[in-house]
């Protein structure tokens, strides 16, 4: 089902998990905060709970209390890339849960180069998971209408995804090694 921004935000604030446009591809998410509908982001992915899962926020400020300790070198760096199409690896904090991480022991994290995934972090007060809106495995969805092909009952911010062609490059922030790119 397709609906507007103002919808799309009251279902988040509902637990609902959302489908929503990022830099290069629909992406499927939910509140940091909500464990049921993070769960249910696997179970519609046909996601292995082993994989973890990308947090995005309106800013470096939204998502730090999610991080372990960073450096001012780290820090600085992470405000010097974003919001960009760049997802740091960081240490997290007490905050995250372990169905995010997976079978990491890091965090990815992201302040979107895409003013309406970060509009959406900024009305409901806090991060998103964000995974890409395709069944794993398959090719990802850059079309708001394709969204309910796979995902019938999930709810569709109707917009258009970012300029980018691929999606985030993935950079651990300790080893500064590309995991993505």
């Amino acid at each position: 089902m397709l609906i507007d921004f103002d919808k799309s935000v009251d279902a988040l604030l509902n637990n609902e998990v959302l489908a929503y446009p990022t830099e290069a591809v629909f992406g499927l998410g939910c509140r940091i905060s909500c464990d049921e509908a993070i769960k249910q982001i696997f179970e519609l992915k046909k996601r292995s709970k082993n994989k973890g899962l990308i947090i995005i926020g309106d800013s470096f400020d939204m998502l730090k209390p999610y991080c372990g300790f960073l450096s001012k070198e780290q820090e600085q760096i992470l405000l010097n890339t974003w919001p960009g199409a760049v997802t740091f690896l960081v240490q997290p904090s007490q905050k995250v849960s372990q169905i995010i991480t997976g079978s990491f022991t890091k965090i990815a994290i992201r302040v979107p180069d895409h003013k309406i995934a970060r509009l959406l972090t900024t009305k409901i007060k806090e991060p998103i998971i964000s995974t890409s809106a395709n069944i794993s495995g398959q090719t990802s969805q850059t079309k708001s209408a394709s969204i309910n092909k796979d995902f019938p009952n999930i709810k569709v911010l109707d917009d258009v995804v970012g300029s980018y062609t691929k999606p985030s490059t993935i950079i651990d922030l300790d080893t500064k090694q590309i995991i993505r790119a």
